[in-house]
């Protein structure tokens, strides 16, 4: 939705990541003292998106269920904003319906039972969401709506991707376009003006023979911002766009000439080509109908209602409130509109909504009380009491009383950040649920170790004792990733001879034959060297061994001893296969070796990855 190709234009600028990942980082930046993400979301938009979900009773509220209970693992205070009456009557070459979607109603009472507020706006969501994030009064907009770059917003989270009906912890990957910080070529105004040139919502077909860049590099020398400065003194919020102003008609003469030149001769050299034919269109085509001017002046003044100040401190409260699930009304929404039974609903809800109720009162305990007192000069004594109030070495946080932390069990990393699973006490939650013959006492979550750190002394110490039985642990089973057989095999290989690393040498074989026989039989063949390794044959001897062994055999043969020699046919297939044999075992071994050699040196990586981690973690613990 939107300009067609933008999104793919300013791929340069986006930073992918997960919706977790972003969340997290404000939660635990010093600077804010763990607060909640203010988060505004496109809700006419998930409508549009769920339209196509197939499976169970009622599949689209089904997918907004599903997206709820992953918002409420993070620390996120949402708002949902819906689209209003006051939208344009014409989008993407139809008309507009302006009443109410067929599963809103329904939506909002699930926004309810979840403890998540939600608004109409007087026009478009994203020009609300555009607004309310220019204004400050939230912190990012989640939408795959580029109109709220358009329209003023200046961090833009397109998410791509929901597993919504999946039992796994695969992260909600997204997108962050974040206009305080990169390279942007164009801002705001430069993208309306590529809009119209290229078109968009408003006008799908927008003008001849221009595409998305060359819009925007008309954009990039400062034509969009131009334009919309003198549109917006020419014409205000309340004026009627359709009348002629002259004023922004003897502006807008001028503007087009200087498009037009630059069009002919690309004097910035910004452009991919010249293009004749478009400045041509431009000087005689470019607002000069009335809804032209309307398409431009729903751009530059889009309707909104956060501005107003009675608006504005309802929004505030709204967004003051953490999500507070009602576990009564989502048993019973879930019961009426999905159908399910019991046993069902106690499935769904101990694996979705009981960890993301957890995780609420873990962030709330964690919240640090932050009160802005004007900025003074401080003596010695107060900036110490303010670094150890920082630290809370005075005085324990105390933690929630539902908090019941049962055991650490694993640790991971998850996307860069550490993670450990906890089983957590969910009796409470489970009175709340209908009875049924199975009861869930104890829950398992992954939970950041950040949040863990956070939420108490309690917590602090049951993690330090699960880093000391991590420690013992591993040293108590050095080898375990060494399979037994190659760990017997190398064992023996190092304790019997006296180099490792050194390479097989040339082996000497011996063929001994006697005086009667016609035949020769391939003898006891050996490597020369000084010691005897564990990959040659049993019957492998020292040369002085082999020469004794011939001297003996030959001693008792009636004639005398031939040379030894290789003697027929059969003699040699049967040396050359035991050869064989042998230098097969050599390489083996020696890949053996390699193999336990990689395998220590990854195991080395993976300790001071270890140590070092664990030394950081001590570090903030003794702080």
């Amino acid at each position: 939705m939107g300009v067609p190709g933008l999104w793919k234009e300013l791929a340069e600028v986006g930073l992918d990541c997960t919706l977790s990942e972003l969340v997290l980082r404000h939660w635990n930046n010093p600077e804010l003292s763990h607060e909640y993400f203010r988060l505004g979301i496109d809700a006419s938009l998930w409508l549009y998106q769920v339209q196509k979900a197939q499976g169970g009773k009622n599949p689209g509220l089904r997918t907004l269920f599903f997206r709820l209970a992953r918002i409420l693992h993070l620390p996120i205070r949402p708002i949902f904003v819906f689209d209003g009456t006051g939208r344009p009557s014409w989008k993407r070459d139809a008309r507009v319906y302006k009443g109410v979607h067929l599963i809103q109603e329904h939506f909002c009472g699930m926004l309810n039972a979840f403890g998540m507020p939600y608004w109409v706006a007087s026009g478009e969501a994203e020009a609300e969401l555009a607004q309310m994030n220019h204004s400050g009064m939230i912190d990012a907009v989640l939408t795959d709506d580029v109109d709220a770059l358009m329209l003023g917003a200046q961090v833009v989270v397109r998410s791509r991707a929901w597993q919504e009906d999946r039992d796994t912890d695969e992260p909600v990957m997204a997108t962050v376009y974040d206009r305080r910080q990169g390279a942007w070529r164009v801002d705001s105004n430069g993208m309306i003006l590529a809009a119209m040139l290229s078109g968009g919502d408003y006008d799908t077909r927008g003008m001849a023979q221009c595409g998305i860049k060359t819009a925007l590099s008309l954009s990039q020398c400062g034509y969009g911002s131009e334009l919309l400065a003198y549109f917006r003194e020419a014409y205000s919020a309340t004026d009627n766009p359709t009348q002629v102003s002259s004023k922004f008609e003897a502006f807008l003469t001028t503007w087009r000439h200087k498009v037009c030149a630059e069009l002919c001769q690309n004097r910035s050299e910004i452009l991919p080509r010249k293009s004749p034919k478009l400045a041509e269109s431009i000087s005689t085509c470019f607002l000069i109908e009335p809804i032209q001017r309307q398409i431009l002046f729903n751009y530059a003044w889009p309707k909104t209602s956060c501005t107003k100040f009675e608006n504005k401190e309802k929004l505030q409260s709204m967004l003051s409130q953490s999500p507070n699930i009602q576990l009564h009304s989502v048993v019973s929404f879930a019961q009426i509109h999905f159908q399910w039974a019991p046993s069902t609903v106690l499935k769904r809800l101990s694996r979705l909504i009981f960890p993301g109720i957890f995780m609420q009162e873990l962030y709330q305990a964690a919240q640090k009380p932050c009160t802005k007192t004007p900025e003074t000069q401080d003596s010695p004594m107060s900036h110490i009491s303010k670094i150890f109030a920082e630290f809370q070495a005075h005085s324990p946080r105390k933690t929630h009383a539902s908090l019941r932390i049962l055991q650490i069990h694993s640790s991971r990393t998850n996307k860069c950040e550490k993670e450990v699973r906890v089983s957590y006490d969910c009796t409470s939650y489970s009175k709340l649920l209908p009875e049924t013959e199975e009861k869930i006492n104890r829950q398992r979550a992954w939970i950041p170790v950040s949040l863990l750190l956070s939420s108490g002394d309690a917590e602090r110490k049951m993690y330090r004792a699960f880093l000391s039985q991590q420690q013992r642990k591993y040293c108590a089973s050095p080898t375990k990733n060494i399979r037994s057989a190659d760990q017997t095999a190398i064992t023996s290989y190092f304790t019997t001879t006296k180099s490792a690393l050194l390479p097989p040498k040339r082996l000497e074989f011996h063929v001994q034959c006697s005086k009667d026989s016609a035949t020769c039989s391939p003898a006891q063949y050996t490597r020369q060297n000084e010691f005897e390794s564990p990959c040659l044959p049993d019957n492998l001897h020292h040369e002085s061994q082999i020469n004794q062994n011939a001297k003996t055999d030959l001693g008792s043969s009636t004639g005398d001893a031939r040379p030894t020699t290789v003697i027929g046919k059969n003699a040699d297939q049967r040396m050359n296969l035991r050869r064989n044999k042998t230098i097969f075992r050599h390489l083996f071994f020696l890949m053996t070796e390699r193999t336990y050699l990689q395998r220590q040196q990854s195991k080395i990586l993976r300790n001071m990855r270890k140590y070092a981690h664990q030394l950081a973690q001590i570090i903030v613990l003794s702080c």
